[in-house]
């Protein structure tokens, strides 16, 4: 949300930290990428069978797709207005169609023009492409044992850093290389790597209990890593750390937070957290619809208006998770007449 809002006083390049920070937390994309894998596979594969495919491509369309279409429609005003002041009304309207009906068969982040339409959204057609082959290939990486799975891990990380430094060197066009789906693949297969691993560990109780006792110091190796790339960015070519370069801080810090270490527990499930952490795929999705309108209203450039902007954001994400994301994601279910695996909060977790 900072990434795609922030003021530009806050954000100023070589800004050290709050700049930096805020330039670079795109990054946060791509360790969702990696958490998705996770969760999806701790989910629908602890059975080791291959899993439903019908009923996880329901369970998954009606989490992500009632609210995604809304997001669409809300951020349409503010689209027309822009193309109409640009190219008449005539054209505005029709380049706006058609935009619309990329975005909503999933095409934004496979053909970039598309992207004009609240361009948070490409990660859903990168995820879309997750979706369609988890059933197919995430149980057979369930199916490795501890070692294979750490190895894997390191082939694909390997393998994703290797293709975007092919990408760069042969100056495939940057956009392609941030959003293509082909390039974020390896982000979510190791999440599906990391979580078999972590579920084989945790049979062991010798190994759970040392997990435990490691997870702070491991949730602290991963903070670190975070912190250098702060201050690594923009030395370092940013499409690397948009496609996976923090994928060891991404690993480490899932597994740091799954191990029951009490006092990580403790923290991360007060309350306050677990409504926000619900509620955030909505403010993923809405929050740069509802800036628009601030834009439209002549109030953007005021500074004093963003703290007020985030509260609102904050807030309809929030009501949104009770009065519409819940309400419509159950009806998808009961009209297909099925129930999904996930809780209300995995399935929260999972996008």
């Amino acid at each position: 949300m900072l990434y795609h809002t922030a003021p530009t006083a806050l954000r100023v390049n070589g800004t050290l930290p709050i700049g930096n920070f805020i330039n670079i937390s795109f990054i946060s994309v791509g360790f969702f990428f990696t958490l998705s894998g996770y969760i999806l596979s701790a989910v629908y594969l602890q059975s080791e069978k291959p899993l439903d495919r019908r009923r996880f491509w329901i369970a998954r369309f009606a989490r992500i797709y009632p609210l995604f279409a809304v997001s669409l429609l809300i951020d349409l005003p503010y689209v027309i207005q822009f193309r109409v002041a640009k190219y008449g009304l005539k054209l505005a309207l029709l380049k706006t169609s058609v935009t619309l009906a990329g975005n909503l068969v999933m095409l934004q982040a496979w053909i970039i023009k598309l992207r004009f339409l609240n361009t948070p959204v490409w990660s859903l057609a990168v995820e879309t492409v997750f979706y369609l082959v988890f059933p197919f290939i995430g149980w057979r990486l369930w199916k490795a044992s501890p070692r294979a799975a750490l190895w894997g891990s390191l082939l694909f990380y390997l393998g994703g850093m290797a293709l975007v430094a092919a990408a760069i060197r042969l100056n495939i066009d940057g956009d392609i290389i941030k959003f293509n789906p082909l390039f974020h693949l390896h982000e979510f297969l190791i999440g599906v790597f990391v979580a078999r691993w972590h579920s084989q560990k945790l049979q062991l109780t010798h190994s759970t209990a040392t997990l435990k006792v490691f997870a702070p110091w491991m949730a602290g190796v991963a903070l670190g890593l975070f912190i250098a790339a702060i201050y690594a960015f923009p030395k370092v070519n940013e499409l690397y750390f948009r496609d996976g370069l923090l994928l060891p801080a991404y690993a480490l810090a899932i597994v740091a937070f799954g191990t029951g270490n009490r006092h990580l527990d403790f923290v991360f499930s007060l309350p306050w957290l677990v409504v926000l952490g619900e509620a955030s795929y909505g403010l993923y999705l809405i929050h740069e619809p509802v800036g628009s309108y601030f834009v439209m209203a002549g109030l953007w450039d005021k500074l004093w208006i963003y703290p007020i902007y985030l509260a609102v954001a904050v807030a309809l994400s929030v009501v949104g998770f009770y009065l519409f994301e819940n309400r419509a994601r159950q009806a998808i279910l009961h009209w297909a007449h099925t129930r999904s695996k996930e809780t209300t909060m995995t399935a929260s977790i999972a996008q």
